[in-house]
């Protein structure tokens, strides 16, 4: 099956629910492309020649490199309304960091640059020299390595007396660093406690 869209579509892009696909077309529109039903729901006119369009993870904005006005256009997934146009030249294939904090922007120019975009408030926060004109970035995954782990157990009565209730607590770090994220289970001699939080 085909979808028409703008002439020449270049760069596309799908949102992380996979609701819509993104194309940018060099007539100057931006097609929005539903999946439920392989049409295109709404239609953005940016003008200039648009190159590249990268969505953020959380579902809320398109970012458009515009070659040919010069800047990068943010647009709303919701409302389809342009936010924003962040002027920066030569603008081309954007790409949003997996966390959506940031949104790289290579530059066509001579020597090459990088431009790093506030995704929240579409300010460019630093430019990275490269050395040709740069046509395309991409991220590599990156897993923070595990750290060992330190336990420990106090309770709130010691000694306990049958039949009493006592609160147990852990306290779980990491070098001198307290652990806050994650889970820890309650076990006496191997099940789980039930009453326990994790």
């Amino acid at each position: 099956q085909y979808v028409q869209v703008g002439y020449l579509p270049w760069g596309v892009d799908v949102t992380q629910d996979g609701q819509f696909v993104y194309t940018a077309n060099r007539d100057g529109t931006v097609s929005k492309i539903s999946t439920a039903t392989n049409t295109v729901v709404a239609t953005v006119n940016l003008g200039g020649m648009p190159v590249g369009v990268a969505t953020t993870p959380d579902n809320q904005k398109v970012f458009v490199g515009n070659l040919n006005n010069n800047n990068v256009a943010v647009i709303s997934i919701p409302t389809n309304q342009v936010l924003a146009t962040v002027p920066l030249g030569y603008a081309y294939y954007p790409k949003v960091t997996p966390d959506g904090r940031w949104v790289y922007v290579t530059r066509s120019v001579t020597p090459g640059l990088v431009s790093v975009l506030d995704a929240q408030t579409h300010a460019v926060v630093a430019n990275i020299p490269v050395t040709y004109a740069a046509a395309g970035i991409s991220f590599v995954p990156y897993t923070p390595p595990s750290q060992p782990t330190a336990t420990t157990l106090t309770s709130s009565a010691n000694p306990a007396v049958t039949g009493h209730t006592v609160l147990f607590t852990a306290t779980v770090t990491s070098g001198t660093t307290p652990v806050t994220v994650g889970s820890l289970t309650f076990r006496l001699g191997g099940t789980a406690c039930a009453d326990a939080p994790t």
